[in-house]
């Protein structure tokens, strides 16, 4: 049964060889910004020097119908960096209710079949839809403004996989019944006679700590989708680096602008690193939006968390 909240992950995928639209996730190239954004919101915090466009991802925020759009920018300088190296710009296209646009005419009774009456006429008022419907097209916006952010030329589709996981829920709990087994022969000291011979307690295997535990869930998603750039399930888990991430009474900051929890919607993963030259190594970047999808553009929060150790993710 598929999950009505899966995890996605991106992949990328072919090379953009005509223009993009503004529903396509793009890795590189161009930004296509569903509200012009302002000069500030383009430059390092760091540096103040202009940042570069990693990626667009086009993701409609549940229960809403209104296009929506995260722009993913970083310096090359600073994105090794906790804060200021990196930029999540989100776009959301404001939502036209149709029913106001529709300006219902009083008719009077006395009006009907009259001869006067020009519902054919094609130049007759369209109740102001056509007006609204305009509105809502993200293509024919101004473009009076300062795109500073640097890009680059050649840009690649990214492709969105659904994560699939084999059910092992009964294996699973053999093997917890198991080690539970190991746990009390471990701590009364004593043997158990089994179908290879004795185990005995104290040669056990050192207890895998909680770091660890944290590191190999991470480096497991890794291996099994070796090509992922992005990991995606908005009001889900992030996959974490760091075992006291949630243990140090940090918090997750509110939304700048009207105060709402933010929660998780993607991570960027160490393969995308892989694929950018100028994008130093990291270990995820884990990316917080606004839970009330409030208003048309904002910037959002990041967390970076460096790998512990590169060679376990090869």
């Amino acid at each position: 049964m598929a999950s009505e909240n899966p995890v996605l992950f991106g992949i990328k995928d072919a090379q953009v060889e005509s223009v993009p639209t503004q529903y396509d996730n793009i890795l590189s190239g161009s930004p296509i910004w569903i509200k012009n954004p302002t000069k500030e919101s383009q430059l390092c915090d760091l540096c103040g020097r202009p940042m570069v466009f990693l990626m667009q991802i086009y993701c409609p925020f549940p229960g809403s119908v209104a296009n929506r759009k995260l722009f993913i920018l970083f310096c090359p300088d600073h994105c090794g960096e906790s804060e200021g190296g990196w930029k999540i710009i989100r776009q959301t296209e404001p939502e036209v209710d149709l029913s106001s646009a529709l300006k219902v005419k009083d008719i009077a009774t006395t009006d009907w079949n009259n001869d006067d009456d020009e519902w054919g006429d094609d130049d007759a008022d369209d109740w102001g839809v056509s007006e609204k419907v305009q509105e809502m097209k993200i293509s024919e916006q101004k473009t009076d403004f300062e795109n500073i952010v640097e890009t680059k030329q050649q840009s690649f589709y990214i492709n969105v996989i659904e994560d699939y996981k084999e059910d092992l829920s009964y294996e699973n709990e053999l093997l917890r019944k198991y080690e539970s087994e190991e746990m009390e022969i471990s701590s009364s000291g004593g043997a158990k006679e089994g179908q290879n011979g004795i185990s005995f307690g104290d040669e056990s295997d050192e207890e895998e700590t909680v770091e660890d535990k944290c590191v190999s869930e991470f480096i497991d998603c890794c291996r099994r989708i070796p090509s992922q750039i992005l990991r995606y399930q908005i009001s889900g888990r992030p996959l974490s680096l760091d075992s006291n991430q949630y243990s140090q009474g940090k918090l997750i900051p509110q939304c700048s602008i009207c105060g709402a929890q933010r929660i998780f919607e993607l991570q960027l993963m160490p393969h995308l690193a892989e694929i950018c030259p100028i994008l130093k190594s990291f270990g995820t970047v884990q990316i917080y939006t606004c839970s009330a999808n409030c208003g048309s553009s904002s910037e959002e929060y990041y967390v970076l968390q460096r790998e512990p150790d590169a060679s376990r993710f090869k």
